[in-house]
């Protein structure tokens, strides 16, 4: 059976450095793994809190300072990554979230981040 991509728009893989920050106060703090101006997927520690149905996040990219606040989102997929466990207790999982809609300023950040700081 063959795959169909159900994305409009194209991943690219984030530099090391970039987190996803969700919760107020924070409660998940999530490794992006790829991001698109549509949305982005993280790995996180699950220490028994998941991330909402819909919230806001921000994300960070500690080697520029570039910090994109309260991007609106829905979550789409969050499952245990098997086999990147950090330990029984917390296991690693992967989290894939829509963005909901943004401002001009958090749309020209993101094209930005996409355009400066993520690996072709």
């Amino acid at each position: 059976m063959q795959d169909i991509e159900r994305r409009r728009n194209r991943r690219y893989k984030a530099r090391e450095g970039t987190v996803a920050l969700l919760g107020e106060p924070l409660n998940i703090m999530g490794s992006v793994i790829d991001v698109s101006e549509g949305g982005l997927a993280f790995r996180y520690i699950s220490n028994g809190k998941r991330p909402s149905e819909s919230f806001e996040l921000d994300i960070l990219y500690s080697q520029q300072l570039v910090y994109i606040d309260k991007m609106p989102f829905k979550t789409v997929s969050d499952a245990e990554m098997t086999g990147e466990s950090a330990s029984k207790l917390f296991p690693v999982r992967r989290c894939g979230v829509q963005f909901g809609e943004l401002t001009e300023a958090q749309k020209s950040k993101l094209e930005y981040l996409i355009q400066n700081h993520t690996l072709a």
